[in-house]
């Protein structure tokens, strides 16, 4: 058994999975800046259907593994919120096709920041 004063001055090694997983303000607002640049609007919309309601950061990596939240080409714009039936977020991430399509669209953003327009909003370090 460990006292209490050996308790209190104990420090967690291991980064919780929230810590890791929750999408940083800075990456909100780098993934609102792409959806208005990729789609050519003055708004933040979904990067899907580009609607400008209801709109949440959906991770491409899930977060349930480990997906991180600190970089903007893991999080997407997508309207509606997940378990939401009819919306991109819930499509994206309970569909056959939606995990196809997020696939894809992660690629394409690997490719933004690390060869495209989004490497001088951001540094790519993959």
């Amino acid at each position: 058994m460990f006292s209490k004063a050996q308790q209190t001055r104990s420090t967690r090694h291991k980064p919780k999975r929230g810590d890791i997983t929750k999408v940083t303000p800075q990456v909100r607002s780098e993934v609102n800046r792409r959806s208005m640049e990729l789609l050519d609007v003055d708004i933040p919309v979904c990067e899907r259907c580009g609607t400008s309601k209801d709109l949440s950061k959906g991770h491409i990596l899930e977060a349930a593994h480990m997906g991180p939240g600190y970089i903007p080409w893991n999080i997407m714009n997508l309207c509606g919120t997940h378990g939401w039936k009819g919306t991109c977020h819930d499509w994206a991430d309970n569909t056959r096709e939606g995990r196809i399509w997020k696939k894809q669209y992660g690629a394409m953003l690997n490719l933004y920041y690390s060869e495209g327009n989004g490497k001088y909003f951001w540094k790519y370090a993959a």
